[in-house]
């Protein structure tokens, strides 16, 4: 899915290649300035069926972190308070946060996603941090990306950090059958990708420097939960020093975007979409016929 208009209609990629194709078709029977509403009322019924029974088709979602991803009705940005010393702008290549040396009071910077997912899922963030400097002292600074699922299950904080003693590493912070984990692997990062993907219940932290370095730093069970959101922040405490980091764009992929809940009491059933679908094709059909023997 190409999530290139965010103030359009969420439409995935095979559904609009679909109605390309009908609208020739039905174009015929009812008019070039009827065709597209006729199309757009089918496709929406396919979509709906699709969601209901389970078409299991993964799709993509590209969102591209500049000014137009603020409108986007499925990301939420959070800005830094006035006096934290954290500046946050959209630019030409992505989400900017940049800190100063001093800070007044603590702060967090950075974005999370407003969409559930169910089953398996890939979560891409290209990123660059052009600037880290080790804190004086207290907890190590630097980004972070926050898992989590359901309304009350304790989140994955994946990060990358650099401590008073001038250490980076990635990080893990995580509950495991009721435990706290907790689990620290030094390296160095300056640009390329974190990838959070999900797969037969495991979840995994991966980190893309190029197209053929890719590296598996945590896996930990997860379950089947539902993702609720995935959040990716930076934290600037009091009297830390500075950092700049940009978020560029951000990749989901999964199968599991149209959810529907089969505890929910419904009166619509699966079978009611499908006989509607094969109604509204059998009327395109039959007023086709008609008018081809006219």
């Amino acid at each position: 899915m190409q999530y290139s208009n965010p103030g359009g209609v969420w439409q995935p990629s095979w559904a609009r290649r679909w109605q390309h194709c009908l609208v020739m078709r039905v174009s015929a029977c009812f008019g070039p300035v009827r065709s597209r509403s006729v199309t757009s009322v089918l496709t929406f019924c396919v979509l709906t069926c699709c969601s209901l029974v389970g078409g299991g088709h993964a799709e993509t979602l590209d969102i591209i972190l500049n000014s137009s991803a603020r409108s986007d009705p499925i990301m939420e940005f959070i800005l830094p308070k006035p006096g934290s010393g954290f500046k946050a702008a959209f630019v030409s290549d992505g989400f900017r946060v940049t800190a100063t040396k001093k800070a007044e009071q603590a702060s967090v910077a950075g974005f999370r996603t407003l969409i559930n997912i169910d089953g398996d899922f890939e979560f891409r963030l290209d990123l660059a941090i052009l600037r880290l400097k080790a804190p004086p002292e207290g907890l190590p600074r630097g980004a972070r990306v926050k898992v989590i699922f359901g309304e009350e299950s304790p989140p994955f904080i994946f990060g990358y950090s650099i401590s008073s003693d001038e250490k980076t590493s990635y990080s893990l912070r995580a509950t495991v059958d009721g435990e706290p984990f907790h689990k620290d692997f030094e390296a160095e990062f300056e640009r390329g990708a974190w990838i959070v993907r999900r797969e037969a219940g495991e979840l995994f932290f991966e980190v893309e420097k190029s197209p053929d370095n890719r590296l598996t730093v945590f896996q930990l069970p997860c379950g089947d939960e539902r993702l609720s959101s995935i959040q990716v922040f930076s934290n600037k405490h009091q009297g830390h020093t500075g950092c700049e980091i940009v978020y560029r764009n951000l990749r989901i992929t999964s199968d599991g975007f149209f959810v529907y809940d089969q505890e929910s009491e419904s009166w619509f059933k699966p079978w009611m979409a499908c006989a509607l679908v094969g109604t509204l094709f059998a009327v395109v059909g039959l007023v086709w016929r008609v008018r081809q023997s006219d």
